[in-house]
């Protein structure tokens, strides 16, 4: 994925590949299903939920985190680093 990493990159993609920039939403849908499906059997296997958000601004971020964080408790141990800590391990 490094080749779209940049806005430049990924207008040059999808012109090799004949799409316009207004058609970019409708076709990375797939890709995008893709990885929610893939994002949430990963979290259903550590037990956890994954909370879509619609809107950026629809709360405070850090107030959400400490509401989830209190209702299922911390794990000190994602600190680490992810290749170091499984999710399920808490």
């Amino acid at each position: 994925m490094t080749e779209i990493c940049r806005a430049e990159a990924l207008a040059r993609y999808l012109s090799e590949r004949n799409v316009l920039l207004c058609d970019y939403a409708h076709w990375a849908e797939p890709y995008r299903d893709e990885l929610r499906t893939h994002a949430e059997e990963v979290a259903a296997e550590a037990g956890l939920t994954i909370e879509f958000i619609r809107r950026h601004d629809a709360f405070r971020k850090e107030a959400r985190i400490k509401a989830i964080l209190a209702e299922r408790g911390e794990c000190p141990r994602l600190a680490d680093g992810p290749r170091q800590t499984r999710l399920n391990d808490c």
